[in-house]
């Protein structure tokens, strides 16, 4: 359809009596509104001054709050999806979560959120008949809401097992940001899983690391967590995301400590820094473009009415770099 006049999705739906997603669907021939609900919305648009003609697929991408800052994770994951909606042929339409009210103004035929908190699925769940899918949220499941997400365990077992082959058992765990996130719980109960696996002393623990506000600020310095943790004996340190990477590094260096000398790092990968800091960082890389091509190949799927079945878990990459070595108890 095409946009003539000041006409909206809202106008369309408050004439049909029909909510504005199903407004949408109806306008993007989704299998699931019956034929009688589309033609009902088909007339209301051409008394609108609509008209119909072959369209572009397009999805609404949920940010975070406007007021968050996008961080180094999404700007990789929105690149990636930016990459394979391209090579669909979809168009993308960027909206922040706490102004999701501009989707009853759009046409859109599917929605993914990326918002870290999963308000949006909380907010919308089965409210709404547009198809949605949730990158990195898997614990909570609403129904016709499906997730795909990073295997936080795999990515804390490479971590562990890594440091472990090496001698350490002491390493602890820094959970930066919101703890009670689907991907933080995850990390957390992997690492105490693990940690019995691999027989870790009991000073290996997980803390939190570093907190934000709303307005994206960092709270709170992590050079006092890191001498903390040194202080009890801990030989490995194990840093959770991607913007956390370089604070970390820089928080053993305020501390006096060399990597991976007197304290090995493991760290989640930031794109095109990691690897070119002096030492480089052995770290655990999300793989965004997976993320991306399995959140729009599970979207495809439920705007087209196919059955699905599950969540989609994908792998981790795991890069061994310059920044672990033997504990110095072993080095005597």
């Amino acid at each position: 359809m095409r946009k003539s006049g000041a006409c909206s999705l809202r106008k369309i739906a408050e004439a049909t009596g029909f909510h504005a997603s199903t407004v949408s669907r109806a306008l993007n021939n989704h299998p699931k509104i019956s034929a009688r609900t589309a033609a009902a919305v088909l007339r209301a648009a051409e008394q609108f001054g609509f008209r119909q003609e072959r369209r572009r697929r397009t999805l609404a991408v949920v940010l975070p709050p406007s007021g968050a800052r996008l961080s180094y994770y999404s700007i990789s994951l929105l690149n990636a999806l930016r990459f394979h909606a391209a090579g669909r042929g979809w168009l993308l339409d960027l909206v922040s979560s706490d102004q999701i009210e501009i989707l009853n103004e759009r046409f859109v035929s599917g929605i993914l959120s990326f918002d870290y908190d999963n308000s949006l699925a909380r907010r919308l769940g089965s409210r709404s008949s547009l198809p949605m899918v949730c990158i990195n949220d898997s614990a909570r499941h609403i129904e016709g809401v499906y997730s795909v997400f990073s295997d936080e365990y795999g990515a804390i077992r490479h971590a562990v097992e890594h440091l472990a082959g090496y001698g350490h058992r002491k390493i602890a765990l820094l959970v930066n940001g919101n703890v009670d996130t689907a991907c933080n719980q995850a990390r957390r109960k992997a690492f105490e899983e693990l940690r019995n696996l691999y027989a870790l002393d009991g000073e290996s623990v997980w803390r939190p690391g570093v907190f934000t506000d709303a307005s994206g600020k960092r709270i709170g310095r992590l050079e006092g967590t890191v001498a903390e943790l040194v202080k009890e004996g801990i030989t490995a340190l194990i840093c959770t995301g991607e913007s956390e990477s370089l604070l970390s590094f820089h928080a053993v260096s305020a501390c006096g400590l060399r990597i991976p000398e007197d304290l090995s790092l493991v760290t989640w990968e930031q794109p095109d820094v990691s690897g070119f800091l002096s030492p480089p960082l052995t770290t655990c890389l999300q793989d965004f473009s997976g993320l991306a091509s399995e959140a729009l190949k599970l979207l495809e799927s439920l705007m087209e009415g196919r059955s699905v079945k599950s969540d989609v878990s994908v792998d981790y990459h795991f890069l061994d770099r310059g920044s672990v070595s033997l504990p110095r108890f072993l080095r005597l």
